[in-house]
């Protein structure tokens, strides 16, 4: 199903400043088993975007677009899926100016929740990605929808072996996927990158630094290369479709690793958390 300000639709107007200029935010959100157990916090973050990108969307706006998340969850297609909700800031005509009182734009569809079990249980093969991201601290942490850095950086590979690239900042140290966010494991302290300059502030790597957090593990954002990446004792991506992905290899590596016991931890926690919502 997509929808376009709560109707159906497959088509979308070609001055929207979306499609312009990627002048807007998204979330993607998944259901399991006809639940959303992360759909608040995506929807902070998207009004946290809205705000920092001075896009109009008042709390009447906000009423409307959950109730059209749920009309999507509802539409029994399948209780397993993926919602995609993107916000323009809407349809003008060419040039970057925009009127103050332009009304957003409302896109939502939803598509099949692919499976990989394998995955999760064995881990997966990743490989440092050549392209650097881009650094702008006032976008920094958003999902905002121009995505190109990923774009080139997911170009680099064919090989369906390779589940996921590690990107860097312009100074080498690594942030996060190309659709996900890192966090590595050494000593018993669990670490993820700093993502004030560049990168995405996931919703999944939130919930994770929570839970360990109330595990009473020591949780610490610092900068991360990739040597202490494959001198760490566990590692793994994350995101909130994916839940976690232990890494077993980098490649063009020797380094391997099996599942380590705080990984295996936090996906019991989070298997839990998604159960329960």
């Amino acid at each position: 199903m997509r929808l376009l300000n709560g109707q159906p639709s497959e088509h979308i107007d070609s001055r929207d400043r979306g499609l312009q200029y990627g002048d807007g935010l998204f979330e993607t959100i998944a259901v399991r088993a006809g639940k959303m157990p992360f759909l608040e916090a995506h929807l902070q973050r998207l009004q946290k975007g809205l705000t920092a990108l001075k896009i109009n969307f008042n709390e009447s706006d906000m009423a409307l677009l959950r109730q059209e998340i749920d009309l999507v969850t509802q539409s029994g297609e399948a209780s397993d899926l993926i919602v995609k909700v993107m916000i323009s800031r809407g349809i003008t005509e060419r040039g970057y100016g925009y009127p103050e009182d332009l009304s957003a734009n409302r896109i939502i569809s939803s598509s099949a929740m692919p499976e990989w079990p394998e995955r999760s249980t064995n881990g997966i093969t990743v490989r440092f990605c050549h392209h650097a991201l881009s650094e702008n601290p006032v976008l920094a942490g958003l999902k905002h929808l121009n995505r190109l850095d990923q774009v080139l950086a997911r170009s680099e590979w064919r090989d369906i072996a390779i589940a996921e690239g590690l990107m860097h900042d312009q100074s080498g140290f690594l942030i996060e996927g190309t659709m996900s966010n890192l966090f590595v494991i050494q000593d018993g302290i669990i670490a993820t990158p700093d993502v004030s300059h560049c990168g995405v502030a996931g919703v999944m790597r939130a919930h994770l630094m929570q839970l360990a957090t109330q595990l009473g593990w020591t949780v610490q954002v610092k900068p991360i290369t990739p040597d202490e990446l494959l001198h760490a004792d566990e590692c793994f991506v994350c995101n909130s479709i994916i839940g976690i992905w232990p890494i077993h290899h980098v490649s063009e590596t020797d380094t391997y690793w099996q599942v380590g016991p705080m990984t295996k931890q936090l996906q019991t926690l989070l298997g839990q958390t998604i159960i329960a919502s």
